[in-house]
């Protein structure tokens, strides 16, 4: 399995009772590859550096399954563990989970077969205060 890797803002209902957050996630497209190849150290780092630059630039990167061949699940959650710790290194904090593919009966049109998850931060999260007409 691949990860293509693209950087969205999306909206999250965090707790519809106090407040709405936004994050900005790394969403994973996922598509099969049977190379049967792993993504080398090297690869992965250069994963992490290239998304960690393309934090907040709301600009698209080309897919990482087209340029890294044997970048799989896997190394995707290889990547996640390098950006939490870049991301630390500038002060932000995990501060939960976003997770995808919870819905079963998209499974087989993806391909995927189990519910993926990346970290949200601190900075990606967004509290929204509520007065009696809504949220502000």
């Amino acid at each position: 399995m691949t990860l293509n890797g693209i950087f969205r803002l999306k909206p999250c209902a965090l707790d519809a009772r106090t407040f709405v957050g936004y994050s900005c996630e790394l969403t994973l497209t996922v598509s099969w590859m049977t190379t049967g190849t792993k993504a080398r150290l090297t690869d992965l780092e250069t994963i992490a550096r290239e998304a960690f630059a393309a934090l907040g630039t709301d600009q698209q990167i080309a897919p990482f399954s087209e340029r890294f061949p044997g970048f799989d699940l896997q190394a995707a959650y290889q990547v996640a563990a390098l950006l939490k710790s870049m991301r630390a290194s500038r002060g932000e904090l995990p501060v939960g989970r976003k997770i995808g593919f919870t819905n079963r009966t998209i499974w087989a049109e993806y391909r995927v077969y189990a519910p993926i998850w990346g970290y949200v931060y601190n900075r990606t999260v967004i509290t929204l205060l509520r007065s009696e007409r809504g949220f502000l």
